[in-house]
C-alpha cells in the first residue's frame, strides 16, 4: 500500500514538471562551434606606397581548407601577395576573401571607391593691378598678367574649365581658353599665364577667385577655388 502512494506521487510531481516546462536534464545540449576552429583571416589589405592605380594585394589565412578571393582572383593559396592594377573606374570595386573549412567560413573585404580628381592651385607671386581714373565715367582698372599653377594630385584625369574672378566687387569670369574645356592626364601640372583686366567698377576688389571646374574621368564634379589676394600698385 504504502509503494502505491509513493508510486501515485512520484507521478503527480512528473506531471507537476511537465505542465511548468521544466527542461529534460537528460535532453542534449545544441551544437555550438568554437570560434577558433573556423578560419581566422590574419591579413587582408591593399596597399598603394605611389598614391596610384598599381596597388600591392596581401592576405594571410590559417585553418583553412580553402582560400578564395572575388572580384575575380579565384581560389588562391593560403598566403601570398598580388598586384592589382586598378583601371579608371565608374563603380565601385569589392574583393571580398572568402576562407572556409569544416566548421564554416570566415569573410573579409577590400572596398575601392571612385575617387574625385583634385587640385592644388598655386599662384607664385602676387598679382599686382594699377589703377587709373576716367572722369567721364569711374574708376577704370588697368590689366595684370599673372601665372597660376594647377596640379592634379589624386591620379584622375579628367576634363576642366579654368576660371578667374575678382572679388567681392561682383566676379567677373574670365576664361583662359575662350570658355573651351582642356583635358588633363593624372598627376598632370598645368601652368596658365592669366591676362585679367578690372574695369567700370566702383569698389576696388582685394582678392581673386582662382579655379577649374569639369569632371573627371569617373565622371564626378572637380568644381574648386581658391582665393588669393592681390595688391594695388599706383
Amino acid at each position: 500500500m504504502r509503494f502505491k502512494i509513493l508510486a501515485l506521487g512520484l507521478v503527480f510531481l512528473i506531471l507537476i514538471a511537465c505542465e511548468k516546462g521544466i527542461e529534460n536534464p537528460y535532453s542534449p545540449e545544441p551544437s555550438i562551434i568554437p570560434q577558433s576552429n573556423l578560419p581566422e583571416i590574419v591579413l587582408f589589405t591593399a596597399v598603394s606606397p605611389l598614391r596610384t592605380r598599381d596597388y600591392t594585394l596581401s592576405w594571410k589565412v590559417l585553418n583553412a581548407t580553402t582560400v578564395n578571393i572575388g572580384y575575380n582572383l579565384g581560389n588562391v593559396a593560403a598566403e601570398g601577395t598580388m598586384e592589382l592594377n586598378l583601371p579608371l573606374y565608374l563603380e565601385t570595386i569589392t574583393y571580398i576573401l572568402v576562407a572556409t573549412n569544416n566548421y564554416g567560413e570566415s569573410t573579409k573585404s577590400i572596398i575601392f571607391e571612385p575617387e574625385r580628381a583634385t587640385f592644388e592651385i598655386t599662384v607664385p607671386e602676387i598679382p599686382v593691378f594699377h589703377y587709373s581714373y576716367n572722369p567721364t565715367s569711374i574708376y577704370t582698372y588697368s590689366e595684370s598678367v599673372f601665372t597660376v599653377v594647377f596640379t592634379e594630385t589624386n591620379g584622375i584625369g579628367g576634363s576642366i574649365l579654368l576660371k578667374v574672378a575678382t572679388a567681392p566687387c561682383g566676379n567677373q569670369w574670365q576664361y583662359p581658353t575662350d570658355g573651351q574645356p582642356i583635358s588633363y592626364v593624372p598627376y598632370e601640372v598645368i601652368v596658365h599665364t592669366f591676362s585679367i583686366r578690372v574695369y567700370r567698377i566702383e569698389c576696388k576688389p582685394t582678392h581673386l577667385t582662382v579655379g577649374v571646374k569639369g569632371y573627371d574621368n569617373n565622371n564626378m564634379n572637380t568644381d574648386e577655388y581658391v582665393s588669393v589676394p592681390f595688391i594695388w600698385g599706383n
